[in-house]
């Protein structure tokens, strides 16, 4: 017996990106977080120019496609790996490091940026930034 596998879209709906797989939605950029990458992006852009920005949680790559001319080496950790996948195909020039980042974050980075739910482990994160680096993350 063979399973059908439900194609992913990647999709622009209401002016917002979506990557759904069937009528799951996997990442949205939702209105009502629009703000909290503004504020996130002002952030990065007030801290200057860095060598490298890691993202925890890829999503739609709202973030690294707004600071893609701030660092020279973006990388995301991603533990879905349908997003992993249309992340790579769409962005060729992200480092995507696919896996949960509590196993997989093992570099320094210069900002480091929090979008995932739930409480933040900044003392977790903190381990993990350069000197003088940036956390940005939504509480």
């Amino acid at each position: 017996m063979t399973t059908a596998i439900e194609p992913v879209v990647y999709a622009i709906q209401d002016g917002c990106a979506v990557i759904r797989r069937g009528l799951q939605t996997l990442a949205a950029e939702f209105p009502g977080e629009l703000a909290m990458y503004a504020r996130w992006a002002l952030a990065a852009i007030a801290h200057g120019p860095v060598d490298s920005i890691g993202y925890i949680g890829g999503g739609t790559a709202v973030m690294p496609r707004l600071l893609k001319h701030r660092a020279r080496h973006h990388t995301v950790y991603e533990i879905e790996p349908v997003i992993v996948t249309t992340l790579r195909v769409m962005y060729p020039w992200l480092n995507v490091i696919e896996g949960d980042y509590r196993d997989t974050l093992r570099t320094h980075h210069d900002i480091i940026i929090y979008d995932l739910p739930g409480p933040v482990p900044i003392a977790q994160l903190h381990a993990h930034l350069n000197p003088n680096g940036l956390l940005a993350h939504s509480t």
